[in-house]
């Protein structure tokens, strides 16, 4: 019975030993995978109002209404599930800061087309995009959500999903400001693609808003060293013949990123293209 006692002790730590080894490395990844969750948890309400308001500060004349705009922006998600978010929430965001830029000087852009676009506005009387609008800065390049019960911003988990806070806010900022846009709208794409933009994409859904005769016409400029790109790209015959339903004109241009960055150099704005041939409407 001794013998028999012994064996079984003998067993047992050899057992512990064999589960030991097992155990603790499960132990550790469900300490780490906690202490992650955790830190995703964590709300950045701080950091995020910090952001919010120095960059609205940045523009002087809403600098007295910063924190009325934050608050407003604040009540769309706060306490709501980050997914399948309505867009509709940023209605009363839009509200109180809607687009005043002058409609004439719209301009969108897709993909790399984004570079060029914004270093052409940036900081000049010339062009706007998106992203030099008072909420489309405020938020450019940020992450934001709320969770369901709860109070305070988070970051890190926010586009896990589709649908969500951020996506929902950039579709329907993307629809408002086309819808904003007026006369001769412009658009820079990367003519380096085998496609310059997809018909999915913000800048897809940003054409469909147009329509005459509040726009005449959509001048594409393509940032290529190529040539041809205008007649070869199938999205842009699918572009060219969508806008023509609606009885808004086309046009496009190739241009490389030297001339643009001349222009930029020497404060050119719109003549910076208008000079130069558009390719002929493959429309009949």
């Amino acid at each position: 019975m001794r013998t028999a006692l012994l064996q079984t002790v003998i067993f047992c730590r050899r057992s512990f030993k064999m589960n030991l080894k097992v155990i603790v490395p499960v132990v550790v990844s469900v300490l780490c995978v906690t202490v992650a969750l955790m830190a995703v948890l964590i709300p950045r309400t701080g950091e995020f109002r910090s952001m919010f308001m120095e960059k609205c500060k940045r523009f002087p004349e809403n600098s007295t209404r910063c924190k009325e705009l934050l608050d407003i922006f604040e009540k769309t998600y706060v306490g709501k599930s980050p997914y399948y978010f309505p867009e509709t929430e940023y209605e009363p965001a839009f509200v109180a800061a809607p687009f005043t830029h002058p409609g004439e000087k719209t301009l969108l852009w897709s993909d790399k087309g984004g570079i060029w676009a914004n270093k052409f506005s940036k900081n000049r009387d010339c062009l706007v995009t998106l992203g030099d609008t008072l909420l489309g800065s405020l938020v450019d390049e940020e992450t934001w959500c709320g969770l369901k019960g709860l109070k305070g911003t988070y970051t890190p988990f926010c586009q896990w999903c589709s649908n969500n806070t951020v996506d929902s806010f950039w579709t329907i900022a993307s629809i408002k400001f086309a819808r904003h846009a007026k006369g001769v709208v412009t658009a820079m794409l990367d003519g380096d693609l085998r496609e310059p933009f997809d018909l999915n994409s913000f800048f897809g859904l940003e054409t469909k808003q147009l329509f005459y005769p509040r726009v005449t016409t959509l001048d594409i400029i393509l940032v290529t060293d190529k040539k041809g790109v205008c007649e070869k790209a199938t999205a842009l015959g699918e572009l060219e013949e969508s806008l023509g339903q609606r009885n808004v004109s086309y046009s496009c241009k190739e241009l490389p990123s030297s001339h643009i960055q001349t222009c930029i150099d020497n404060n050119v704005c719109e003549t910076c293209w208008s000079n130069l041939t558009s390719y002929a409407p493959r429309r009949k």
